[in-house]
Order: structure tokens, then sequence, then C-alpha cells
């Protein structure tokens, strides 16, 4: 519920921000049809028009509002020609030239949206993992820094989980590598359904991938990675897969502003659970941080006596 009413909040803050840009650029479009008036036809003011134009194509989230001012460009500058009696042989000119003015409104307009999404999908390409579709190593620690520090400033506990594939390399031997990827893609189908609407799944590269669960304690934490290991055990058998999931899981009930360390920690996590048995889940909560001298915490400490817990497969 309260995912979804973020959601709604974000939508309508990015539609108002829109109908804020298709404002200014009606404005600036207007602006610059009164001075075309002004000046009159003997000054041609066509180039001016391309900024309102482009600022809405640019800004205008798609390309209906740049289509939309294009238009109303090529109404306005119609308008100032007409009324600043611009005289011609034939009385259909002035409607070509405004068609004209229309086209080459429209193909800027079309020009500035469509180089805007080419950079928008190359963006989002440089942060996803062309495989899987998750966010790669670069995002995933990028967000990860966010999320540590937005629940360091309200309190909440975050659990990371560092997910290493047991004999990944016998999959690609035995089957190919192109069932090793669709292994992977399994993988991250998996770990997207077990998964909240505010946590983050992220590839690293290989077969290793890191879950960011934000306000998940210890219990939470341990009921999520168990439905997650079984779920991945279950896909891999379907398949007739020879894998097995060997999870490093550090939750930190104060958690630090970088999560860096705490990245580090879940990772020798699984490097511990691979190297002791594979195919488990090691789950350990991080110590409370020191406060600074003189603070007081936010917060009584807490305390867990089984905050070292093994889970095997």
């Amino acid at each position: 519920m309260q995912t979804t009413i973020t959601q709604g909040i974000n939508e309508y803050f990015v539609a108002l921000r829109e109908r804020q840009i298709g404002a200014i650029a009606v404005v600036s479009a207007l602006v610059v049809g009164v001075l075309d008036f002004l000046i009159g036809y003997e000054l041609s003011l066509t180039i001016l028009y391309i900024a309102p134009v482009s600022l809405a194509a640019w800004y205008g989230g798609g390309r209906r509002m740049g289509i939309a001012v294009a238009c109303a460009c090529a109404g306005l500058w119609l308008a100032t020609d007409l009324t600043a009696g611009h005289p011609y042989t034939r009385a259909g000119f002035v409607y070509w030239n405004a068609a004209v003015h229309l086209g080459f409104f429209l193909a800027i307009s079309l020009l500035v949206s469509t180089l805007r999404s080419r950079l928008d999908a190359e963006s989002r390409l440089a942060r996803t993992d062309a495989l899987t579709g998750l966010a790669n190593a670069r995002a995933i620690r990028d967000a990860a820094d966010s999320v540590f520090e937005l629940c360091q400033r309200l309190g909440l506990p975050v659990a990371i989980a560092f997910i290493d594939l047991d004999h990944f390399k016998l999959v690609n031997d035995r089957f190919g590598h192109a069932e090793g990827d669709r292994a992977l893609v399994m993988v991250s189908s998996v770990l997207r359904g077990c998964l909240r609407r505010t946590d983050l799944v992220g590839r690293l590269g290989g077969d290793e991938f890191v879950l960011i669960l934000p306000n998940t304690s210890c219990e939470q934490a341990q009921s999520v990675l168990a439905k997650v290991h079984d779920r991945l055990q279950t896909s891999a058998r379907t398949h007739g897969w020879p894998l097995g999931f060997s999870i490093g899981v550090s939750v930190h009930p104060d958690p630090p502003a970088d999560s860096t360390g705490a990245i580090q920690m879940a990772d020798a996590l699984a490097y511990e659970a691979k190297h002791s048995g594979k195919n488990r889940i090691v789950l350990r909560e991080a110590p409370p941080l020191e406060p600074p001298v003189g603070a007081e915490r936010r917060r009584p400490d807490i305390v867990d006596d089984d905050s070292d817990m093994w889970y095997h497969a």
C-alpha cells in the first residue's frame, strides 16, 4: 500500500513538472510571437521559435508536448504574419508558408525528442545488465549508498544478501553457455518474484547477485532468504541444472551511511557459505555502530544472542 502511494505521488510530480514545462514553453512562444508582431514581417524571427519547441520536446516527457508547442508556434507565426499586413501576390501563399513553418517546427521537435529518448536509453543501458535486465554493479552500488543513507536517517535496519551460484561452470560445460545464460535469467526472474517493490536486486557479474532489503530485520531477512533459496533450488531442479546457491546475508540494525563495508561483509559470508559445504545460507547481524562522542542513540541497542545463524539446504 505504501509503495503504491509513493508511486502515485512520484507520478503526480512528474506530470506536474511536464505541465509546468509545457506552460513555460507556451509562454516563451507567446513572447516570441509578440516580438515577431512588433518587429514586423520584414525581419524574420522564425529561428527564435526553435527555443520553446526544443524546451517542450526535451523536458516535456515525450513527443506530444513538443508536437503541441510546434503547432502552437506555427499558429502564432501565421497570426502575426496575417496581422502584420504582409502583402502576398497570392492569398494562399501565407498558408503555404505557415505549413512550411509547421513542418520545420515539427522536424525540430521530433529530432530533439528522439535525441532525448536515445540518451535516456543509453543511460539505462549503462546501468543495466544486458542479459538479465537487472541493475549492474555500478548501479546497484550507487543505489545501496542511497538506501543506507536514507535508512540511517530514519533509523531503519537494512539487510544485504550476496548470492553465489554453486557448480555454475558445470552447467556451462555440460549444457553449453546458452543454457548457462538461461540459468542466470531464471535466477533473476526468481529474485524479482520473491522481493518487495521497495527491495533492490542486481547482478554484480558472472554468477554473483546482490539483494538490498531496506527496513528488514534479522527475522524478516531469515524468512525472505529462506523463501528465495527454496524457490531457486526448485527452479534449478525443474530445469535439470545441478546448481546450488550459497548465500551470505549481513543485517545492519544500525546501518552506516556508506554501504561498501556492508556489501563486503555479505560477500565474505557468501564465501564462508561456499567453502563450508555450499548450497546454504549464512546470516549474521552486524554490531551496532559506536555513536560519536557525546551523542545519544536514536533507539536502544538491538541485542541478539543468536546473531550468527546457519540455514542448511
